[in-house]
């Protein structure tokens, strides 16, 4: 319906896709009741922020973490930690993320989905952590460096960010895909939840949103792994951000680009908080009804 209200009006494709956002959330979020106390026996539930409802998510009272898996499609030991993060969901425990660097581009292969983007980020979060090396595969739960294939110790790092009450609330929408763009809204909101450290935690803080897609495939005919078939999930699309973190509920609402060869039908949208020293405050993934 929104492109032959394009076609007949002219809007432009970024205005559109605002408003079929706006259209699709039934009460805007920035409206939403902020995360609420336990309910009284037989009291009715609280009222949930109303996005869209088929694609949507908020975070909970304890941490999400985040994690990071740094890759390239020209390193030959990147495919397996690939494919143990494909074998991950987001859940309300940790959300995965693929971020496809650079470097390894100039080795013989060129990653189509590699990001200098990717590449700063990994060097500022290792660096926050104290250290220089930056490597592929190189997998940092919640700021902090795991080796991927120690799966008893990524799933301790997972527990003890989920120990921790969030000193963020968010809460994440997408809205449908028109023209090349696709609506997205985050909002953000610092809390009591940490009480004195919540406080210290967010000033400063910054949010971040990514548009993350699934099943993809790449058959590089050069570099380290030339006549291989690489499959990829949680790949990182396109970025924005910093946005900024309050005490004030803030709502970020953006038109993000569609990739020409993304399939909208795998596509997720991940918001983040980050303190101002780059540690991860917290992670929410959309929910899809179809995924």
């Amino acid at each position: 319906m929104f492109s032959r209200i394009a076609s007949a009006c002219r809007l432009p494709a970024r205005t559109l896709v605002l408003f079929g956002l706006m259209w699709t959330l039934a009460v805007p979020l920035a409206r939403a009741a902020a995360p609420a106390p336990a309910a009284a026996p037989g009291a009715k539930p609280a009222v949930k922020p109303n996005l869209q409802a088929a694609c949507r998510n908020e975070t909970g009272p304890r941490r999400t973490a985040l994690l990071e898996l740094y890759t390239s499609e020209g390193c030959d030991s990147c495919p397996p930690a690939d494919a143990w993060l494909a074998s991950l969901k987001p859940t309300d425990a940790a959300v995965p993320l693929a971020w496809h660097v650079d470097y390894w581009d100039r080795l013989g292969w060129t990653d189509r989905f590699a990001r200098a983007d990717a590449t700063a980020r990994q060097r500022a979060q290792v660096q926050a952590q104290g250290d220089k090396v930056v490597y592929t595969p190189q997998l940092l739960a919640s700021s902090q460096t795991v080796r991927w294939a120690d799966e008893a110790r990524v799933a301790a790092r997972i527990r003890q960010v989920n120990a921790q009450p969030s000193p963020v609330w968010m809460a994440i929408g997408r809205g449908m895909a028109i023209n090349g763009y696709v609506g997205v809204e985050l909002v953000v909101q610092a809390t009591d939840k940490a009480g004195a450290a919540s406080n210290a935690a967010t000033k400063g803080a910054q949010a971040w949103v990514a548009l993350v897609e699934d099943g993809l495939e790449s058959k590089p005919n050069a570099g380290e792994n030339k006549g291989a078939v690489l499959r990829h999930d949680h790949v990182v699309r396109e970025v924005i951000g910093p946005l900024k973190v309050t005490r004030d509920r803030l709502a970020h609402v953006h038109a993000l680009s569609i990739p020409a060869d993304a399939d909208v039908d795998r596509i997720r949208m991940v918001g983040w908080v980050e303190a101002a020293n780059g540690e991860v405050l917290g992670a929410v993934a959309t929910r899809c009804v179809n995924q």
